[in-house]
């Protein structure tokens, strides 16, 4: 065999080699892009699900967080209206009638009254309706009760919105009307909430 001969099997070996190679190279490129498309696909499925899941997770919260902005709201507003519904109370009790407003300071001192106490505290702007009279009716029942002792008005006066304090010389006891509402409120407001909700 000639060295020509030689040199052309060669050629012809290193091309079929050679196209086998790239054959067998083009077939693992086609193979990797298959896989890897299909590891995108999967990854993007993946990708997708998660947003989706997360974007659920997020309208959820938000709804759920509305809905707890929405409760405290209602909260607040019915505990305003509940509060008013004191107040007015308080309002109602120091906007009596004089003749009524007396005759209930009455009714409370001889239903409060013990024999540790001595005098009697009013606010400044109950001076003006409060005397001696008033106070020695109320000594005149006690006395029918079979209390002893007196009650006398105290020259203290109080920034306290109606009612009166009891004092003693160890003791003193609030009779106020807020002081009253305030400790009434918390076993009332159930009961008002119910009157006042009723129909919401």
């Amino acid at each position: 065999m000639s060295l020509e001969n030689i040199l052309e099997k060669i050629r012809t070996d290193a091309e079929e080699r050679a196209s086998l190679i790239v054959r067998q190279a083009e077939d693992q490129a086609g193979q990797i892009m298959a896989r890897s498309e299909h590891d995108a696909q999967e990854k993007a499925g993946q990708i997708i699900d998660e947003a989706t899941r997360s974007a659920r997770q997020k309208d959820k919260r938000m709804i759920l967080a509305a809905q707890l902005a929405s409760r405290k709201e209602i909260l607040s507003e019915k505990q305003k209206a509940i509060r008013n519904c004191f107040e007015s109370a308080l309002k109602r009790l120091n906007g009596m009638p004089e003749r009524d407003y007396l005759q209930l300071l009455k009714k409370m001192l001889l239903s409060s009254y013990t024999a540790d106490f001595k005098e009697v505290i009013f606010s400044p702007q109950d001076s003006h309706r409060i005397n001696q009279q008033f106070i020695q009716d109320v000594n005149m029942d006690l006395e029918k009760a079979g209390e002893k002792g007196r009650l006398t008005i105290s020259r203290e006066k109080r920034e306290i919105s109606g009612g009166f304090i009891l004092k003693g010389d160890r003791v003193e006891v609030d009779n106020s009307f807020a002081s009253l509402i305030k400790y009434l409120e918390s076993d009332l407001e159930s009961e008002v909430a119910k009157t006042i909700f009723r129909n919401l």
